[in-house]
């Protein structure tokens, strides 16, 4: 579970904290800062650090298997994982923003504060999204009026723009998303916009007075040039912050961002590839959406996920999670099965909305478990949960060992795509999923 923490971002990562408090909230266990004899929500400065290390020293060795009979093996075992994801989420400045959220929510403690910046980041937004269109339309208006000039309000209106879109992407995919990870979406979108303004405008301008087919070439490239300088440069602007040339400090408080290899990646490349495709259709003022819009939906779908039973549950608990009645589904959830065709958007909107608290019993088998290791669980699945996202919930019970190769999901011996909801994949009440 350490590791699978520290990997997620965004959402999956919110939903880690959050299911991690409530846990321990609900078998009234010690919260990370007590099991250390720390002071509840203190910053680590040095002397905080050298307690945290003497504690958790102390801990490891008192809850050491080796040091303890045999009979209260796997106890310590659990004990000695808590300690250790302890200390990884209170030393990871986001875990432990994170984590102090999720306990100040439980004991009522996150004051006015919390709900005014909430309002305000999205009213931001709105105004620069709006704003940002305001000016865009006007520049492109005035065209014939100025001869060209009034194309410049389209640079300072791209920028407000993208940097609209961007902030409302990051809120809609994280609403607890640190000060700095939100600040870093506004500043590339900024960036973005600027560029993407630029090389509109230009063309803009330039083309006046060309004949028809002249200005639907320029147009075109200008579309294709604006998405394609827009991705490099978030994809830039990624691997800076997760190579730490900002900081590490950055560097913790923007777990998002990307690295080389995933930039460098076939995924990446193909959503590059698509979205030059689709920039002629912009036009050549308007900038493209980052990729973060585009992905939205997916990880909105897929951000639902059920409470787990996490590693450091009793074993009476994680027996319960084998004992599971069957969860009763509404009736309108078979009415789905006809309802995932892409083409037809109104019945998938209409097949998502019937499949809201939809749960399913689902049996995860690990195919790659050394003997002696639990090979199988059953877990509440929601049936909007992506197979990625189901994947990550199962390896919390059953954690990958270090250094594995990346795991993934099949069902009836075909792997699963990452971003699709479970239940589209054709997954129900009672089914396996094969982690290969």
């Amino acid at each position: 579970m350490e590791t699978a923490i520290v990997a997620a971002k965004g959402g999956q990562r919110r939903t880690m904290i959050q299911n991690l408090a409530e846990k321990h909230q609900e078998a009234d266990e010690q919260d990370f800062y007590e099991l250390f004899g720390l002071e509840r929500y203190v910053d680590l400065d040095k002397e905080a650090k050298k307690m945290l290390g003497r504690s958790f020293n102390r801990l490891v060795l008192k809850w050491h298997p080796d040091k303890n009979p045999l009979s209260r093996k796997e106890v310590c075992e659990i004990m000695v994982t808590k300690i250790y994801l302890a200390r990884t989420v209170l030393l990871d400045r986001d875990l432990k923003r994170r984590y102090d959220l999720e306990l100040r929510r439980q004991r009522d403690e996150t004051g006015k504060w919390s709900t005014i910046q909430w309002y305000f980041r999205w009213g931001f937004n709105l105004l620069l999204a709006v704003g940002g269109l305001t000016a865009i339309v006007c520049g492109t208006a005035g065209v014939l009026l100025t001869g060209g000039a009034s194309m410049a309000l389209t640079i300072p209106g791209s920028m407000a723009m993208t940097a609209g879109l961007r902030g409302s992407a990051r809120m809609c995919m994280d609403s607890d998303c640190g000060d700095t990870e939100y600040l870093k979406e506004l500043g590339v979108g900024a960036i973005q916009g600027a560029v993407g303004g630029a090389i509109g405008a230009g063309v803009g301008a330039a083309i006046q007075g060309a004949s028809v087919a002249v200005q639907v070439g320029a147009q075109v490239g200008s579309g294709a040039a604006m998405y394609g300088s827009g991705h490099m440069i978030s994809d830039a602007s990624d691997v800076m912050i997760s190579q730490g040339h900002f900081g590490q400090d950055i560097k913790q408080e923007v777990p998002g961002a990307k690295t080389v290899d995933e930039v460098l990646s076939v995924q990446n490349a193909t959503g590059f590839i698509a979205g030059c495709a689709l920039g002629p259709f912009l036009g050549p003022v308007a900038q493209s959406p980052p990729p973060e819009v585009i992905g939205v939906n997916k990880q909105n779908v897929g951000q639902n996920i059920d409470k787990d039973d996490e590693e450091i549950a009793s074993e009476s608990h994680q027996e319960a999670a084998w004992e599971q009645p069957a969860i009763h589904q509404p009736s309108e959830a078979p009415a789905v099965h006809r309802a995932t065709s892409a083409q037809d958007v109104p019945s998938v909107r209409s097949a998502v909305e019937n499949l809201r608290g939809v749960c399913y019993q689902v049996r995860f088998v690990h195919r790659r478990r050394a003997r002696g290791e639990a090979k199988k669980v059953w877990l509440t699945v929601d049936a909007l949960t992506s197979a990625s996202d189901a994947l990550l919930v199962a390896q919390l019970e059953m954690p990958p060992k270090r250094g594995a190769k990346p795991a993934h999901l099949e069902f009836h011996e075909h792997a699963l795509d990452p971003d699709m909801p479970i239940h589209f994949a054709g997954v129900r009440d009672g089914d396996t999923l094969v982690i290969s």
